[in-house]
């Protein structure tokens, strides 16, 4: 059997060329497929990305006025907390140095030391813009950054 449907394919030409087509068709489809998944996931994380920056930039007036009055980790934390809230995502108040200044997320803790936290995604994020930013003009960038990793400020 399998020796007789060889010999036909060999002998049709129309059969040929339907099973390059739908060969064709189907890499073309593979193809457009892993395309569309790269992507839409490219735009998902820029469309997020711009969210996230969007809200950070709302935040940082109350932040960094925390940070220049020097609140307490309890000022903090509620000004953490109430920021999260509506959106249901983690703010993380974190000081140029790595300290953790607020969190809205869990229960309050005491900050850890500096040497912990420095590295932290969003902590490597931030000296990177900060070093991009001095490389741009000339100096560096002040005061606390809005942070876009894992959604946090």
């Amino acid at each position: 059997m399998l020796p007789a449907l060889l010999h036909a394919i060999r002998r049709s030409i129309a059969l040929k060329l339907t099973l390059t087509l739908i060969g064709f068709v189907g890499i073309s489809l593979i193809a457009a497929g892993i395309y569309l998944n790269q992507a839409l996931e490219t735009f998902a994380v820029e469309a997020l990305e711009a969210r996230l920056a969007t809200a950070a930039r709302l935040l940082m007036e109350d932040a960094r006025g925390l940070v220049a009055r020097r609140a307490g980790p309890d000022a903090v934390r509620a000004f953490a907390v109430r920021a999260s809230e509506p959106s249901g995502s983690r703010i993380t108040l974190i000081a140029p140095d790595g300290r953790v200044l607020g969190d809205g997320a869990g229960r309050p803790r005491r900050p850890a030391p500096a040497p912990q936290r420095h590295d932290r995604p969003a902590v490597a994020l931030r000296r990177a813009a900060r070093a991009r930013r001095r490389s741009d003009h000339g100096r560096a960038a002040p005061g606390p950054a809005a942070v876009g990793g894992d959604g946090e400020l």
